[in-house]
């Protein structure tokens, strides 16, 4: 049963981290049609975009790469999971 919630919660952050880089994405993307809309350079409609991307996949990392805190290990102990 643990190792099935461990599954779980790995597969609800890869899903997350998903949403998090596409939420990103949209934000440049609308950023990027905003400044192209009101007439801004199109370096800076571009530097909008890849800036939403790259926002997105750091975020991602840092999800990814966050180590669990020990607290959520001895509580799954106390429930016998």
């Amino acid at each position: 049963m643990k190792n099935n919630l461990k599954d779980f919660i790995a597969f609800g952050k890869i899903i997350s981290v998903g949403l998090v880089i596409a939420g990103y994405t949209f934000l440049g993307a609308w950023a990027s049609g905003w400044l192209t809309a009101n007439n801004y350079s199109k370096w800076l409609s571009l530097a909008a975009l890849i800036g939403g991307v790259l926002m997105g996949l750091w975020q991602g990392w840092l999800v990814l790469t966050k180590k669990p805190n020990n607290r959520d290990d001895k509580e799954l102990k106390d429930h016998g999971r």
